[in-house]
């Protein structure tokens, strides 16, 4: 991911860091980050990042003779030696610091405060499901209501990611939303205390990443920790949904202010927040779960800019969503397409299924005319074979009568469903689609990223997602 960060603070920052060695002068002119070896030139520095089968010092060579003036590079005293060599060779300043990650991380932090103290807002988005399509609808909502917003690019929300992204943001900028991802206990922490929220949202608590939480309890802990890191300086602001079992077990009027009654009806939502009572309407959203979504992202608004609040209310109606293989309708001229190809968990999964039901009961496509393609759940631990086989008995239960399953599960699946058709690869099954398409109305195709369900449509098709 390459991410640029405002160029007229970057010596300064660096500066700041805790270094293990110094090699050359520092440049007299402002530069921008780079982690990537082929864009970094003269208006970078490289930041030579080591990860577990990597180790980006091995490219400086190729940065020095695209003309990058700055390295930062994780310390030892054979690259140290290295360091020193090249530096004198070709006037090159290297940083040598104990550890890359942490030193971005605290570069981030630096930033962010230094961005901060001239008023910007940091906005964290937390939960089990429905991140990126929340931070898509706050920025959204954000953007339409007048502001300059700077937010995480796709899903780039880990510890490499977020700091990045912090480091994009530009004096321009009014707003920063982070999306924060975590898959292993602890990393929400270091996300939270590099990020210091001003205000959040935890959008759910479902079944995910369960080979390293174990249980939706875990998965709380992990997800509160952005209301956490707020209770201990005694400020700041979540919003959530009261109809969350587990995230309403999290109490501190203070900090926590709940979205509840909520009442969603094809393309308008009502929901109390606070003390008053509000009606959303939309005609770009769809599925009960992304209003939910706008529910919260105009909650959160409107409490963090009061004098804004009508603005906001009504730009809510103008909120849309990219194209990204994430809960997309892909309308074709004789049949549609539900697609979710970028992750799954069986709480995404139902939550899916909910939506592509409804539009179809709308739209009067019988169940006899609706394909369901389900792939592979990942991470859900020991127990990700009796997950696939219950969302296979709710497939069974809502009367799904053709369903075709990919993937490592797929046999998992059918012992719940009974009658559908397996496959190990989605390109088993794609010599079947043609044939398919010229059968059912409506298609569902979710399954997580790795098992890369859009691969089973057209190139034409495709098109319409933004491949």
């Amino acid at each position: 991911m390459e991410r640029t960060l405002e160029r007229i603070t970057v010596i300064s920052l660096i500066q700041k860091l805790k270094r293990q060695s110094l090699h050359g002068v520092w440049p007299s002119v402002e530069l921008s980050l780079s982690t990537d070896s082929r864009q970094a030139d003269q208006t970078n520095f490289f930041f030579a990042l080591v990860g577990e089968k990597f180790d980006a010092f091995q490219f400086v060579e190729q940065v020095i003779s695209q003309g990058c003036p700055l390295i930062l590079f994780q310390y030892s005293e054979e690259k140290d030696k290295k360091a020193l060599e090249l530096s004198k060779l070709h006037n090159v300043t290297f940083v040598g610091v104990s550890d890359t990650t942490k030193s971005l991380q605290e570069l981030a932090h630096l930033r962010r405060f230094e961005w901060g103290q001239k008023g910007g807002k940091v906005i964290g988005v937390a939960g089990s499901n429905g991140k990126t399509t929340t931070k898509e609808i706050l920025r959204s909502l954000l953007e339409h209501s007048g502001f300059n917003v700077c937010a995480t690019e796709k899903n780039n929300n880990n510890h490499i990611g977020v700091p990045l992204t912090i480091l994009s943001v530009k004096d321009f900028h009014q707003v920063l939303i982070l999306e924060f991802g975590s898959n292993h206990p602890g990393e929400m922490e270091v996300l939270c205390r590099i990020s210091e929220v001003d205000a959040g949202i935890i959008t759910n608590i479902g079944d995910t990443h369960l080979e390293f939480f174990q249980n939706r309890e875990n998965v709380l802990k992990e997800e509160a920790e952005i209301f956490f890191q707020m209770q201990k300086k005694s400020k700041g602001l979540i919003v959530l949904p009261q109809e969350d079992v587990l995230l309403a077990t999290l109490k501190d009027n203070s900090i926590i202010h709940q979205v509840s009654q909520l009442n969603w009806s094809k393309k308008t939502i009502a929901f109390d927040f606070g003390n008053s009572h509000f009606e959303l309407e939309n005609d770009q959203l769809e599925g009960r779960h992304n209003f939910v979504n706008l529910a919260m992202a105009t909650s959160l608004a409107q409490t963090v800019w009061p004098a804004m609040k009508d603005k906001i209310l009504l730009s809510a109606q103008k909120v849309n969503l990219p194209k990204n293989n994430r809960s997309e309708f892909i309308h074709l001229q004789n049949t549609t397409i539900f697609l979710d190809a970028y992750n799954a968990n069986p709480s995404s999964m139902r939550a899916a299924l909910e939506l592509f039901n409804h539009w179809c009961t709308e739209k009067s496509i019988p169940l006899e005319k609706r394909c369901y393609i389900l792939g592979d759940m990942y991470e859900l631990g020991d127990k990700e074979e009796a997950y696939h086989q219950e969302l296979g008995k709710e497939l069974r239960t809502m009367k799904a009568s053709h369903c075709y399953f990919v993937g490592k599960f797929s046999l998992a699946y059918n012992r719940g469903f009974g009658q559908g058709h397996c496959f190990s690869h989605p390109d088993d099954l794609k010599p079947q689609m043609s044939d398919l398409k010229s059968k059912f109305s409506a298609f569902f195709i979710k399954g997580s990223r790795g098992i890369k369900l859009e691969s089973l449509l057209a190139n034409e098709e495709r098109s319409h997602t933004g491949h």
